[in-house]
């Protein structure tokens, strides 16, 4: 199961709040019971009850190596593809934190960081009444997709 976040490449300051709530959400899936039973309350309400079982009712039950933690920097494909290394020093280093702490400590089972284009008509399409029918993993996100690529 992928526990997915999302948000738009705009600047520096956007991406660490990505890292930072990815992070913040990992570690409230893992050990908050109201977080989770939250998620479960708005996945059982958008009709897909289906995902309920990859959720785990009893928290001694969540195990990070169940889930692969997913992080996708959307980028506008009429722009230039934002360069991972060339990131701010500190962002950077919020990402090996927010990795290592995932990866190690929690041991969620692996920890993916991938720049995805977009256009417009994506984000559009995105924010439609279509989005629903895209659920197919967990998504913590502020945007959701079909045809992402790295």
């Amino acid at each position: 199961m992928r526990i997915i976040h999302c948000k738009p490449y705009k600047d520096s300051s956007l991406t660490n709040y990505l890292f930072s709530q990815t992070q913040l959400y990992c570690e409230a899936f893992i050990s908050d019971e109201t977080f989770r039973t939250e998620i479960r309350r708005y996945i059982d309400a958008s009709g897909n009850e289906e995902y309920l079982g990859y959720i785990k009712d009893d928290l001694a039950d969540i195990i990070g190596r169940d889930y692969i933690v997913c992080l996708w920097l959307l980028y506008d494909r009429l722009e230039s593809k934002p360069v991972k290394f060339n990131m701010p020093l500190m962002a950077q280093y919020e990402l090996k934190l927010m990795h290592d702490r995932l990866r190690y400590a929690l041991k969620f089972q692996d920890v993916i960081f991938l720049l995805c284009q977009h256009t417009k008509r994506d984000i559009a399409w995105i924010k439609s009444p279509l989005r629903k029918l895209l659920k197919f993993s967990l998504v913590f996100c502020t945007l959701r997709g079909s045809s992402w690529s790295s």
